[in-house]
């Protein structure tokens, strides 16, 4: 059996980009390297569908010794139709050139319906797409497709127990819109083919399509000509409008005239960048430091979402509270004092989290977070969870100050900043001594991923190695709070 030339993930490649796919296909060794966070949503994926897998037990699992040899799974699938086998696992069909690798194939009542399992809370209009090139190629193969399904997550599900796969897991019926795409599918395989037959990279220019459905693993590739074109890194405006911008030769946001600048958050942030120079509104400052009120609590919460809820009473994607750091500081001359938490592992942790916290905010003071509505809104959960603690966690509430409002609200503006009031963009533009670049973990979709292997690891040097790590991460980011605050003062 010749291979392959298309599969379901190069098909959508080639639905976004064109140049992506012959990239993908001839230069392989330009691709972007895989973030850790990539590589987590793979591995999610890859256990979802095989947790989805009980939906219909006692299956035949087709999938290839080796990942590289699919065509095997092709011919071990045909194999197992022909023997009557009515739940396989992994079928693969093979139809000119094209690959399509199917969750499930299921024989129900006589009739062939197939499966595909997504680890997300939402279908997209990408899965529909995913879903219509595989019911096209098994379609060509010579199998009947009465129906074909996407099974998703549904967050609504509480774990009680075991996981039950059937409240898990909500199954949809996607063969209308499948159906409906069968054309636009015959045209991008066209489109692919006759740009894979192509003996040079085709000559597509960096745009929206980028990003859309997915940000390509080619972008530092194609990208290098737009490397001085410091528009594409200010946040704040559309992708739509920087490409516009791009397109009419505006590289800088001082390249772009006043009367095009949308509002007035884009034209402050465009004058300090013009000017080089810090935007400082000291009566609002003042206001605003006016507001905190001795003991100083600096605190930072790290969550954890998972598509398979790991815990008794908890959902899918729920945003369960890991850990928190948090630096006290009883009057402005006092020293900083730092305390920290984090959950035990294959342990709820909300429950001692909510103690933690009620012990070590005290009854007074003003407690500063960097975006308020991700503190409250843990805190108002732990609220409905443990009713028994309402009255101390609404008083925390009750205290919380945002320590983002001066830069979201362009008190204080840094050209540095680059149109973002992140917690990092703010660090990095005011405070020299705070890198988060230097830690293993240095953003909270890492921690979030490190706290959930824990669940599984065994290797007790590694824990250790992963509860320092999450400690130091969730330690600095506290720290650079304490930093913001300090450079806040010094300006006024």
């Amino acid at each position: 059996m010749e291979k392959h030339i298309l599969s379901k993930s190069t098909f959508i490649r080639a639905k976004q980009c064109l140049k992506s796919l012959y990239l993908y296909k001839n230069h392989i060794y330009l691709r972007d390297k895989i973030s850790k966070e990539q590589q987590a949503r793979f591995s999610r994926g890859i256990n979802v569908g095989l947790l989805a897998q009980q939906l219909f037990p006692d299956g035949v699992d087709a999938s290839p010794q080796n990942v590289s040899l699919y065509h095997e799974s092709v011919v071990k699938t045909k194999h197992l139709i022909e023997k009557g086998t009515k739940v396989i696992y992994e079928a693969a069909f093979q139809h000119k050139g094209i690959l399509a690798a199917l969750d499930i194939l299921v024989n129900e009542n006589g009739s062939w319906n197939a499966y595909e399992i997504k680890s997300s809370a939402k279908i997209t209009p990408t899965y529909i797409s995913d879903a219509a090139l595989q019911y096209f190629v098994i379609s060509n193969s010579g199998i009947d497709i009465k129906n074909i399904y996407i099974a998703n997550i549904n967050t609504a599900y509480v774990r009680k127990g075991n996981i039950n796969v059937h409240e898990l897991f909500k199954i949809n019926d996607v063969t209308k819109e499948v159906l409906r795409q069968q054309e636009e599918v015959k045209q991008i395989i066209v489109e692919a083919f006759k740009t894979l037959e192509k003996r040079s990279i085709p000559d597509i220019s960096p745009g929206p399509h980028c990003y859309d459905p997915y940000t390509c693993d080619f972008k530092g590739y194609c990208w290098k000509a737009l490397q001085d074109a410091e528009i594409f890194e200010f946040n704040g405006l559309s992708k739509q409008q920087q490409f516009e911008w791009f397109n009419r030769g505006w590289k800088k946001i001082e390249d772009v005239p006043d009367n095009e600048l949308p509002n007035v958050i884009i034209k402050k942030q465009a004058e300090a960048t013009r000017n080089n120079t810090i935007i400082i509104d000291r009566e609002k400052l003042k206001v605003f430091l006016n507001g905190i009120h001795y003991p100083l609590y600096f605190i930072d919460f790290e969550i954890m979402m998972t598509a398979v809820p790991l815990f008794e009473n908890t959902s899918p994607y729920q945003q369960l509270p890991i850990q928190f750091s948090v630096f006290q500081q009883e009057g402005e001359k006092a020293d900083f004092i730092h305390y920290s938490f984090l959950g035990e592992t294959s342990e709820d942790p909300r429950r001692a989290f909510a103690e933690a916290l009620i012990r070590t905010c005290g009854n007074s003071g003003s407690i500063l977070v960097y975006d308020i509505s991700s503190e409250r809104g843990v805190i108002n959960q732990l609220i409905q969870t443990f009713p028994e603690y309402e009255k101390a966690l609404q008083a925390i509430v009750s205290r919380l100050v945002d320590l983002s409002v001066p830069f979201r609200e362009m008190y204080l503006y840094h050209p540095k900043m680059k149109g973002s009031s992140s917690i990092k963009n703010v660090a990095m533009a005011f405070c020299k001594d705070i890198n988060f670049d230097a830690l293993p973990i240095s953003n909270g979709q890492l921690a979030s991923i490190a706290f959930e292997s824990l669940q599984q690891e065994n290797d007790m040097f590694k824990i250790l190695e992963l509860k320092e790590q999450l400690e130091a991460y969730c330690k600095l980011d506290t720290w650079a709070m304490v930093r913001i605050w300090q450079e806040i003062k010094s300006l006024i």
